[in-house]
């Protein structure tokens, strides 16, 4: 992390990630994700979930909680699935980035 960045918090910006989900022509989706930490599963956010409809998109914006003094890293956690559990699971997709 840059010293500059580390020395006024207030230009900090926290990491955050944009998730884009592609359903399948002929089932819904749901995207679920969090960020980590070595420590704890979800620790430098909440688990965040959107659906998309059959044949059709949906975007999750999901930022990192940054913590003062410490380095600003985290795993992002995603998770994909039929938006039923009567539903079988089809060619879904994912585009991702991350930026401050």
């Amino acid at each position: 992390l840059d010293d500059a960045l580390r020395a006024t918090p207030s230009a900090n910006r926290p990491l955050r990630a944009r998730l884009t989900l592609n359903a399948p022509a002929d089932t819904a989706a749901s995207l679920c994700a969090c960020w980590s930490d070595a420590a704890a599963p979800c620790s430098r956010s909440r688990n965040r979930c959107v659906s998309a409809a059959a044949g059709a998109s949906n975007t999750l914006d999901l930022p990192m909680r940054m913590v003062c003094g410490q380095d600003d890293e985290g795993t992002l956690e995603v998770e994909v699935v039929p938006a039923s559990a009567v539903t079988p699971c089809g060619e879904w997709s994912v585009t991702w980035s991350i930026a401050e």
